[in-house]
């Protein structure tokens, strides 16, 4: 399925068109990649941490997971979760280097 939408940016920036859409790009870049990952497959919005310094904590967690599944080449952190998961030896051997 092919959706097409149109959307208006204002900003007071000196950019061409194309920097304007790169950077807008990037944006949601992070988003899709990050920031859903930690809501979607992580279940942040969810998370019943409130006291203290526990969000930001969990949160940092969260991230450090993400970049480990990435850096071990796994594009779906779901995918690298059940990978993990499912072999012990490989993770503390992961760990372990």
């Amino acid at each position: 399925m092919i959706k097409t939408e149109l959307a208006f940016f204002m900003s007071d920036l000196n950019l061409s068109a194309e920097e304007f859409h790169q950077g807008i790009r990037g944006h949601w870049g992070i988003e899709n990649r990050l920031h859903w990952v930690k809501d979607g497959i992580h279940k942040e919005d969810k998370n019943k941490i409130r006291c203290g310094t526990g969000p930001v904590a969990a949160s940092i967690f969260s991230s450090i997971a993400i970049n480990i599944h990435r850096k071990n080449g796994n594009d779906s952190i779901y995918e690298g979760q059940i990978k993990f998961r499912n072999n012990v030896k490989y993770l503390v051997k992961f760990y372990s280097t």
